[in-house]
């Protein structure tokens, strides 16, 4: 196993981590709203769920889905908790656990059903964890009636204002304790620019009411070739609305939906929908990026490619060539790119925001 997939696995042996997971509404009551709903597909067929944690997932289509069995594959040791979750819970004649990669063991069993999986990162393939089910699918997936849950997935992306964090983050250096620190605005700009910004944001700080489709994915056909290079190039045009309201960008928003089917079910990542533990990823620009008076961007590319550092993860990159060339000024934005990198230390971080939020809520509670 190499060095990248034993942190990551190792990072799943963490109950808060799926404490988190399930607590998370939106993505579990999704999941579970699917399995009942599509009872029909389900009842009496062989399951495979990939990367099962807990296991929950499987516990819904054993309990919901009516499945006639259900293989449980998880790689770190949380497997082991799983197959006590299925003995104490009398599902050991359904669910059957399997600990290891699922490109390492071996089922007992050539062909599957359905494949269920909740394997989605951060803008939707942080992680790498898709992979994986599509090794599943490959391999498993029975050929002419087999399904996937989710079955397709796509990548948003719309501009945004972070009025409220500039204020706190940069502006702040502009009066400190009445000491001019301002000095330290470019610095503060570049900080937070230097990798993506994960947290939820309000529907109203997008200037698109209409996301740019960055990568529609439908997840029966999709291979691992078309994962090593998304690249969306597009030119916006804000709403008049926003242009009166708002004078500049701050970055770029990105988010995903996943769908379920036969009987659609859609979980949503969105601004516009309920909060989850994948909140949204915002891209910062180096400054903000003047909106000019026609309310045209100029090209705009987004490109997304597998991390050299750590293929778990992807650099995402903004390019804008010819910023704001229309309005005839000399903006030092004429060469503007960014690229973001999620090396493993913005990993840690993002696992430490989550344990953080998770003591902080069990501290609430003891109160």
């Amino acid at each position: 196993m190499s060095s990248s997939d034993s942190t990551y696995f190792q990072s799943y042996f963490d109950v808060f981590v799926h404490e988190l997971m399930i607590k998370d509404k939106p993505r579990t009551d999704a999941y579970l709203k699917a399995i009942k709903e599509n009872q029909h597909v389900f009842k009496d067929k062989v399951v495979l769920d990939v990367g099962c944690g807990t296991g929950i997932l499987s516990f819904f289509a054993a309990k919901y889905g009516l499945a006639k069995k259900v293989y449980a594959v998880e790689a770190s040791e949380m497997a082991k908790y799983a197959s006590l979750f299925v003995e104490h819970n009398g599902l050991e004649d359904v669910i059957e656990v399997i600990e290891g990669k699922i490109e390492d063991i071996q089922l007992p069993i050539e062909k599957v059903d359905i494949i269920i999986s909740e394997w989605m990162g951060f803008y939707l393939l942080h992680e790498g964890m898709l992979e994986s089910v599509l090794y599943a699918r490959n391999k498993y997936l029975d050929k002419v009636n087999g399904l996937l849950f989710p079955s397709k997935a796509c990548i948003y992306m719309s501009p945004c204002e972070m009025n409220d964090l500039y204020k706190e983050r940069v502006e702040f250096w502009n009066d400190v304790y009445g000491f001019d620190m301002s000095a330290a605005i470019p610095l503060a700009m570049e900080t937070l620019a230097r990798k993506p910004y994960v947290e939820c944001i309000k529907q109203e700080q997008l200037l698109l009411k209409i996301p740019i489709i960055i990568k529609e994915l439908n997840l029966m056909t999709i291979t691992n070739e078309d994962l090593q290079f998304i690249q969306c190039e597009c030119y916006i045009q804000l709403e008049d609305n926003n242009i009166k309201q708002q004078n500049c960008i701050h970055g770029f928003c990105v988010w995903f939906d996943v769908l379920f089917e036969p009987k659609e079910v859609i979980l949503s990542t969105s601004p516009n929908a309920a909060p989850t533990h994948w909140k949204q990823t915002i891209i910062m620009l180096p400054q903000p990026l003047e909106i000019p008076k026609s309310g045209k961007l100029p090209k705009t590319i987004l490109t997304m490619t597998p991390s050299d550092v750590n293929p778990r993860h992807y650099d995402i990159s903004i390019d804008i060539p010819e910023a704001f060339a229309e309005e005839e000024e000399d903006y030092d934005l004429k060469d503007l790119i960014m690229k973001q990198f999620l090396n493993q230390e913005d990993e840690d971080s993002m696992q430490d925001d989550e344990e953080e939020e998770i003591n902080n809520e069990a501290e609430e509670k003891q109160q």
